[in-house]
């Protein structure tokens, strides 16, 4: 109750750091205060205050009989190993709700932040699929945490299967209904245990909770399993705290190839060869299929007749897709949930519909962009977008016939400034682009935009054609549409377009 009220009267100092709370707080347990002093007179005569306001000390006590109320417990968290000098001051509490046993073995799994798109057959992804099914099988406990792509697959694959699960909250304790600053749909209530190492009263910047979320994680897991870690990073340096203090059992995988996300692993090997242990998986099967060149049914092909949709990745879970459906995609192995500019083809071919966005268009009005661009000058309109780690446009996607789409509502972009737009008529907001060069110009992309949706149901055969970057590619197009389309392996693509 003592600490409980503490943290509360700390949360409500104004201008206060975080760093300063989680200090104050580690001087009020090294004082050996913890058992009969009253916080509000050790707080008092530590910032040498004549008394602490009335309202604060009534609505501290109201929050600490609460947390009491709602199972939060606090335990005391210590080791010999100071490392603090990059980081901030190091927690030595640990607040928590649930059943804190050493049954069953907690296994933690540890993985440095990845790349935002996905492929389902990457190393480390089958080699966690491998583990977290063995973890079932021997009823041990999965130890994760939240916010992250390889800790929501855990925390996902244990509800699903219901191993028990141990959660490491990477934000204070108070917001454990709710993961904050993360895409979690995964409630952490489903958990046997919950543990943090701060509250709001001391949460630190992100870099110092996120390292102090996996040092606290490798404190509480028996086991550690090392899928890929970089060398220098803040995991790395929880994981060999840890080992250096108190040793862990680790498992680390050894993938088929070594580069800088995974470099980190054999620092690990080598340093605690005592207890760190690789494994390895088995390459998974391809099958070459044969394929054919290309289809014979069309003739040399007019570009200029055409618009085109160019597909782009999609980083997370497909439009109405929840994040938890994500997820288990990707434990499964499912073909398209790397969400590829491919997969976006398959699924746009599978569903027989180009849905419309309303993401950078103003207004209310959902719209289909095309171009007439064809693939033969993608590399004028292709750009390396930093901001979104991805190419502008990709050499995937359908072309319809402009005839087709022009009696179906589709009509060119109006490129201008904000004037341009107050002078067009509503029922044609949806074709403005803003362009204000050099920073805002988009000219060279020759828009075209469909409002809505596009049904290619509601389009003759003969106006569609689907291209796709290589013929490897060709064979997986085919029987995913009920309709049959013209396709187009790019890689054939000259100056002077073949005949196919």
């Amino acid at each position: 109750y003592n600490l409980f009220l503490l943290n509360a009267l700390l949360e409500q100092r104004e201008r206060q750091r975080p760093e300063e709370s989680q200090g104050m707080m580690n001087a009020w347990l090294e004082s050996g205060s913890g058992g009969w002093n009253h916080p509000e007179k050790w707080l008092q005569e530590v910032l040498a205050l004549p008394s602490l306001p009335v309202r604060h000390v009534v609505k501290a006590r109201r929050q600490a009989e609460a947390w009491l109320k709602q199972g939060i417990w606090a335990a005391s968290c210590y080791d010999n190993c100071q490392d603090s000098q990059k980081i901030g001051e190091s927690p030595q509490l640990v607040f928590g709700i649930g059943e804190l046993s050493s049954e069953p073995p907690w296994i933690g799994v540890f993985n440095s932040r990845k790349h935002k798109t996905l492929l389902p057959h990457e190393d480390w992804l089958v080699a966690l699929r491998a583990f977290l099914a063995h973890i079932t099988s021997t009823g041990a406990g999965i130890a994760s945490s939240v916010g992250t792509m390889t800790y929501d697959l855990a925390s996902v694959h244990a509800r699903r299967e219901g191993s028990l699960l141990l959660t490491v909250l990477p934000f204070p304790m108070e917001y454990h209904f709710r993961a904050k600053g993360s895409p979690l749909l995964v409630d952490p209530r489903n958990s046997r245990l919950i543990l943090s190492c701060t509250t709001k009263a001391m949460h630190g910047t992100k870099p110092w909770s996120m390292y102090h979320r996996d040092r606290l994680l490798a404190a509480v897991s028996d086991v550690h399993l090392v899928l890929a870690v970089r060398p220098g990073g803040n995991m790395l340096r929880a994981l060999w705290r840890q080992q250096a203090v108190m040793p862990r059992q680790q498992w680390i995988f050894h993938g088929r190839k070594t580069c800088r996300e995974n470099q980190g692993n054999a620092l690990l090997l080598s340093s605690f060869p005592g207890w760190a242990r690789s494994f390895s998986i088995a390459a998974p099967a391809t099958h070459s299929t044969p394929y054919r060149e290309a289809v014979s049914e069309i003739h040399p092909i007019e570009w200029s007749q055409y618009l085109y949709h160019y597909t782009r990745p999609c980083p997370g879970p497909w439009p109405g897709e929840s994040y938890e459906e994500y997820l288990l995609s990707l434990l499964r192995g499912d073909p398209e949930s790397g969400h590829t500019a491919f997969d976006t083809l398959m699924r746009i071919l599978g569903d027989g519909k180009i849905r419309g966005s309303k993401k950078l268009v103003r207004g209310d009005q959902a719209v289909v962009s095309l171009t007439s661009r064809s693939p033969l000058q993608l590399s004028a309109i292709r750009k390396w977008n930093p901001a979104l780690i991805r190419w502008t446009v990709e050499p995937y996607g359908i072309a319809i016939t402009k005839r087709a789409l022009r009696i179906r509502g589709a009509k060119p972009a109006v490129y201008g400034d904000n004037t341009v737009y107050s002078k067009l008529k509503a029922s044609d907001h949806f074709r403005f682009q803003l362009h204000k060069p050099p920073r805002c110009s988009w000219k060279h992309e020759k828009e075209w935009r469909f409002p809505g949706d596009i049904s290619l149901g509601d389009i003759p055969v003969g106006d569609v054609l689907v291209f796709v970057s290589n013929s490897s590619e060709f064979e997986e197009i085919q029987g995913v549409s009920r309709r049959t389309y013209p396709v187009v392996a790019l890689q054939h693509l000259s100056a002077t377009p073949p005949k196919i």
